[in-house]
């Protein structure tokens, strides 16, 4: 509420609690987390009403507002022109707990203030890429848990995890002009033409500015779809490096890949004669000549147990998993090219 010339009064519309009204009206169950729609008892439903949020209802209350809260605005004969100051639009996807949502979330996240470049920004906009478009991408953590920030000028596509169950995904517009579209377009000595210009900031702009920021939305989210998760990977290596459970409770300690006595045996299983005819504890003793027969059949179990390796049925013979080869060339690249080169003296 502005004291002071030209007296410009802001009013603000957040459609999430616009919508759970028109919820409760229709009878629709649902709950929300702030303002993150968590469960709804009819999803089609709600995106219908959410649909159908229309300019010309708010536009019909915005006078006895001004007029409320700023009378000044009876003397202005006119009254005020009302523009769009900021826009934004969400897309949210719910999920059925925080513990499906925070893995994908994480590495999707960690991933795409990576890989995210300015032509991409652009693209999400549809927008050609301009040689004087500023872009930066920002990652931090917020109240509700980490946020990804893409700018490209005055827009922006941000990505958070809301309540723990929701990813949303934000489109904003500061200055819609950078939207254009062919239009009539009047010039100051009175003529007319139709052409492509920017749009204009009045409020009726937002039915449009509604589907292309919602697209922007779709298209980042397409964009992340396309990354590789790895959330898989992370979980399997951390359970992997932890004691398996068996029958009757018994637990087989987990593989270190720093310690030379998990992975030296590793290693041996990974050799290339396996592939085809596979191994058995008399093989892996001749190569391992040190392990009793004991601890070779320890071994193929613990292995066996955190799936690493599959056996033949009816036989004494096993293979590597598909995860047991990822893990195994893992480990090796990891000791030969990192932390061997790492360790060794430097040269006087």
């Amino acid at each position: 509420m502005p004291p002071w010339a030209p007296f410009r009064l802001q009013v603000y519309c957040n459609g999430h609690h616009w919508l759970a009204g028109r919820l409760q009206q229709a009878k629709v169950a649902y709950r929300m987390q702030d303002n993150a729609f968590v469960e709804l008892g009819n999803w089609a439903k709600a995106q219908t009403l959410s649909a159908a949020l229309a300019v010309a209802p708010r536009h019909e209350k915005l006078p006895a507002l001004a007029q409320r809260f700023c009378p000044v605005v009876a003397r202005l004969t006119e009254g005020y022109p009302w523009s769009v100051m900021q826009v934004e639009s969400s897309l949210a996807l719910v999920f059925r707990s925080a513990e499906a949502l925070t893995p994908i979330y994480a590495e999707s996240a960690r991933q795409a203030g990576l890989a995210v470049r300015i032509d991409d920004l652009a693209r999400f906009w549809d927008k050609r890429l301009s040689p004087a478009a500023q872009a930066t991408s920002d990652f931090k953590p917020v109240v509700e848990g980490t946020r990804i920030t893409h700018r490209l000028g005055a827009q922006s596509i941000k990505v958070y995890d809301k309540g723990g169950r929701v990813l949303r995904i934000e489109a904003t517009s500061h200055a819609i002009t950078f939207f254009r579209h062919h239009r009539k377009v009047e010039h100051r000595a009175g003529r007319t033409e139709y052409k492509v210009a920017p749009r204009k900031k009045s409020i009726y702009s937002l039915t449009d500015l509604d589907e292309l920021l919602a697209a922007a939305c779709r298209r980042y989210l397409d964009f992340i779809a396309t990354l590789e998760d790895r959330s898989d990977q992370r979980h399997d290596l951390d359970r992997r490096s932890r004691p398996a459970r068996a029958e009757r409770d018994r637990s087989w300690r987990g593989f270190n890949c720093f310690l030379t006595e998990d992975l030296t045996p590793r290693l041996a299983v990974l050799r290339g004669e396996f592939t085809i005819h596979g191994l058995d504890g008399r093989r892996l003793r001749a190569l391992l000549p040190t392990q009793r027969p004991g601890q070779i059949a320890r071994l193929l179990k613990r292995l066996r147990r955190h799936g690493l390796l599959r056996k033949v049925a009816h036989r004494y013979r096993y293979y590597l998993t598909s995860l047991g080869r990822r893990a195994l060339m893992a480990a090796r690249k990891l000791s030969e090219f990192l932390i061997i080169p790492a360790l060794a003296p430097a040269a006087s």
